[in-house]
């Protein structure tokens, strides 16, 4: 597979509940965090978030602009062609945790 440089247009929602990185039918991304903007600890979170949804090496993403900002430019080299960046617009896509997170919530319940 071709490997890539992606430049994601992200709106980051710090100290939510759950830690998530959708995309919207524009192109954007979502991501929830749960860390506050304290001393850059939110930005560390989104990076950590990125580097773990798009499978690539710390040293392979990159904040760009927005450091102080809810609206950032991150850049992701070496992502896999046909990754999850490729979601239909109109479509949100969780990262792949949720859909374990989701998947074990699932399991437990049937066998009660």
């Amino acid at each position: 597979m071709p490997v890539k440089t992606l430049t994601l247009k992200i709106k980051v929602k710090p100290g939510a509940k759950t830690e998530s990185l959708v995309t919207t039918e524009d192109g954007t991304w979502i991501a929830s965090v749960k860390a506050q903007p304290v001393d850059g600890k939110a930005n560390a979170a989104l990076l950590a978030l990125v580097v773990k949804h798009f499978a690539v090496a710390r040293s392979a993403v990159q904040l760009k602009s927005g450091a102080g900002s809810r609206l950032k430019l991150i850049q992701v080299h070496g992502a896999q062609d046909g990754g999850a960046e490729t979601v239909s617009p109109g479509r949100r896509r969780p990262c792949p945790l949720c859909i374990a997170k989701a998947f074990l919530v699932i399991s437990v319940s049937i066998k009660v």
